[in-house]
């Protein structure tokens, strides 16, 4: 298991290192008159050579995700991948994905925070938990005001505001099962840049009920551990988020694997992998002397 997960960050960052190097010195800048003519546009440029996705928004989500996973491993086995979660931070910010890099760093203030107040009395808990509030209510309110005029970050509110508008003269058929996936910007003008409203739309109430569902089912089966990374992801979806999301699902299976063990069995196998690579170099080092 611990060597499964060590393996998949390793590869998985090769290839978002390769990835962010390609697309940064691979600009596409005529993609759009209007951002070629805007200063205030121009970093889209360095969004859409992707290897991986359509565009970087994808690929900041992707690494959102990893992020938190990787956290809730080492919370998991007591260790501190700093340089790991640091270079992550590094190639989040290098997608210019304002969506996840604020996705991250909110979301990373709140699982730091949530670990101390944990380790707090119950009176102490609650007054924390109300400052808290307060405290993302005041965040929000700054978000909204630095991003007011962003012409993304408005039309995530005109695909709110077309949603009402599609269920106003929608077929009880369309309604039920959706219009079909990647079939929004038919209806809309735009994609669905919404995880949520793209499965309401595009699978209808039944879909969105089925994915509810069957994530209640990993929640509970992962002893609610598995919101570690479902909420991260849900707050960068809020922006931008592809229907086909496996990496996801592959972090959805090891922390319900992770959860279903004993508490300590993580850190036994952390410890034991610690002490046979300690073991291998006294070996190295003995061989060399003689």
């Amino acid at each position: 298991m611990y060597i499964i997960i060590s393996r998949f960050f390793i590869c998985s960052i090769l290839l978002l290192m390769v990835e962010a190097f390609w697309r940064i010195t691979h600009p596409v800048f005529n993609y759009s008159e209007k951002a070629m003519n805007n200063e205030d546009l121009k970093f889209y440029a360095y969004k859409f050579n992707s290897i991986m996705y359509q565009d970087s928004n994808f690929v900041g989500i992707f690494i959102v995700t990893m992020f938190f996973f990787l956290l809730y491993i080492d919370h998991k086995t007591g260790k501190r991948s700093f340089k790991t979660l640091f270079l992550l931070l590094v190639l989040c910010f290098l997608t210019a994905s304002r969506a996840s890099i604020v996705a991250l760093l909110v979301f990373w203030v709140i699982f730091r925070f949530n670990l101390i107040i944990r380790s707090m009395r119950k009176g102490q808990r609650i007054y924390m938990y109300l400052v808290s509030i307060n405290i993302l209510a005041l965040a929000a309110l700054l978000v909204f005001t630095l991003f007011a005029k962003d012409g993304s970050f408005v039309s995530k509110f005109y695909i709110i505001e077309k949603t009402f508008d599609f269920y106003k003269n929608a077929s009880v058929t369309n309604i039920l099962f959706g219009v079909g996936f990647g079939n929004t910007v038919q209806y809309f003008g735009i994609g669905a840049h919404n995880f949520i409203i793209a499965f309401l739309i595009e699978s209808g109430v039944v879909g969105l009920l089925f994915l509810s569902i069957f994530w209640i089912q990993i929640l509970r089966k992962s002893s609610f551990e598995a919101l570690v990374v479902m909420v991260p992801f849900l707050i960068n979806g809020m922006s931008l988020a592809g229907h086909a999301v496996s990496y996801l699902y592959v972090m959805y299976g090891l922390i319900y694997i992770i959860s279903s063990r004993p508490q300590n069995g993580f850190v036994l196998i952390s410890k034991f992998l610690r002490q046979r690579r300690i073991s291998k170099n006294l070996s190295v080092k003995s061989v060399s002397n003689f």
